[in-house]
């Protein structure tokens, strides 16, 4: 019986844990999307395909994926984008 309790100890313990961790898990995503959130249509300033970038392609897109602060993908119905913003400056590839 005291098997059981110690059990049943271990599995309410972890499942604090579990939870706990899991909160800041959500909270840490929700305080990065306000801080990096992606640009949406109404504030980019060039739409090139399906990429709404904030400053106009630099047209190296490896240089932009070295220094990038995110990189996101892309569908515009015909073509796959994978675009990315850097310090200054923004890039995209695409392909079929």
């Amino acid at each position: 019986m005291s098997f059981q309790t110690e059990s049943t100890q271990k599995a309410t313990i972890k499942s604090v844990g579990t939870r706990l961790l899991s909160e800041l898990g959500v909270r840490g995503l929700t305080a990065a999307m306000g801080l990096f959130g992606r640009s949406t249509p109404a504030e980019a300033l060039y739409h090139v395909r399906c990429c709404n970038l904030i400053y106009p392609p630099y047209g190296n897109y490896t240089y932009c994926a070295r220094n990038a602060w995110y990189t996101w993908y892309c569908y515009d119905g015909y073509m796959q984008c994978t675009c990315c913003e850097c310090p200054g400056c923004s890039d995209l590839t695409c392909y079929y």
